[in-house]
């Protein structure tokens, strides 16, 4: 069994970068979309309707385990880990 070339690895890894660019490129677009963008701390809503203020940092929010704007996260209103969703100011 013959290992992966030289020339799968090198498009095997440009995918994985185009992808990643993407990404970023539509996360920054849907943060422009919800006015989120430039915005340092944004208000946001707990499961329980708690509302807290939080820090958005569009480069780390990728290992924030998350489905579209509903984020796992730490609500210290209620002091527990629940599901927020990001809202407008």
């Amino acid at each position: 069994m013959a290992g992966a070339s030289t020339r799968d690895v090198i498009v095997g890894f440009l995918v994985v970068i185009l992808v990643a660019i993407v990404v970023v490129a539509v996360a920054q677009w849907l943060a422009s979309r919800l006015g989120l963008e430039g915005r340092l701390q944004i208000l946001a809503r707990c499961r329980d309707g708690h509302v807290f203020k939080t820090i958005l940092v569009p480069m780390m929010l990728l290992p924030v385990p998350r489905v579209g704007l509903v984020q796992f996260r730490y609500c210290p209103v209620g002091q527990h880990w629940t599901f927020v969703v990001l809202t407008r100011a």
